[in-house]
């Protein structure tokens, strides 16, 4: 079964195909949060704050059983600091053609968070078939409020 190797949420990311390579900018660990007023829907969209794009990354290890014919499926979820869900997707089989496997996800958006407190992106992964998903690996990340400027000159 896969190893967990690492998973990553960033802002920014490149990857470098040539070299089989990734770099990952602004890692998050908190995102800073304005609190909504309950008239929101009333705001024009103009005067909102635009969504920030986010790169996920989660990264399989193939163990030395692992025959390159098994096929696998990775599911991923982000979960809000009292359990509920924010997102949850699978991605479809892939097989290892190499001693690690990643699995990108390009231009995340929260349109919101419910709540302050800590959040946590997991990954895990399962052969395909089977019902037990293994190799969970989690990514946590603060959501806080932000402090309101300083009046001080």
């Amino acid at each position: 079964m896969p190893r967990a190797a690492y998973i990553i949420l960033a802002r920014f990311g490149a990857i470098d195909e040539a070299a089989n390579t990734i770099s990952f900018f602004n890692v998050i660990e908190a995102i800073r949060v304005k609190l909504i007023p309950e008239n929101a829907a009333s705001i024009p969209v103009m005067e909102r704050p635009p969504m920030q794009q986010y790169r996920l990354v989660a990264t399989w290890l193939r163990e030395e059983g692992d025959s390159i014919e098994q096929e696998f499926e990775t599911k991923m979820t982000c979960t809000m600091p009292n359990g509920g869900i924010i997102f949850e997707a699978q991605t479809g089989p892939f097989r290892f053609t190499a001693p690690f496997h990643r699995i990108y996800v390009n231009d995340i958006s929260f349109p919101g968070f419910p709540a302050l407190g800590v959040y946590e992106i997991k990954a895990s992964v399962r052969q395909i078939g089977q019902e037990v998903w293994t190799a969970l690996q989690a990514f946590p990340f603060l959501v806080m409020d932000e402090p309101a400027p300083s009046t001080n000159p």
